[in-house]
C-alpha cells in the first residue's frame, strides 16, 4: 500500500504516527557524521549513522547554458539534453 500510487500522503502520515512515538536526529561536528534515532510505539529504537551531508554546489550554471536549455527543452527530452550538454563539456550548478 505505502508504494502504491493512489496512497495520498495523508494516510501515509497517519500510518508513521502509528508505528512511531518519535525521530531524533542530531549531529556529531567532531566525527562529521549526522545520525537519526526512530523509536517505535511498540519500544524498538533503530539509530542510523551517516557522514556529513558536504556544502551545496556552489557552482551556477551560464546565462548562456540557461537559454540553451530553455530553447532545446521545447524539442528534446531531458536525457538527450543532457547527452548534448555533457559532450559539450558544460557544468551545470
Amino acid at each position: 500500500m505505502w508504494a502504491g500510487e493512489h496512497c495520498p500522503i495523508e494516510i501515509k502520515g497517519h500510518i508513521l504516527r502509528t508505528a512511531f512515538e518519535e525521530a531524533i536526529g542530531d549531529l556529531d561536528e567532531e566525527d562529521q557524521t549526522s545520525g537519526l534515532a526512530i523509536h517505535g510505539k511498540g519500544g524498538s529504537h533503530t539509530r542510523f549513522e551517516m557522514p556529513k551531508p558536504g556544502a551545496p554546489c556552489r557552482r551556477r550554471t551560464s546565462l548562456e547554458g540557461l537559454e540553451l536549455n530553455r530553447r532545446t527543452a521545447v524539442l528534446c527530452a531531458d536525457g538527450q539534453i543532457a547527452a548534448v550538454l555533457n559532450r559539450q563539456g558544460r557544468l551545470a550548478g
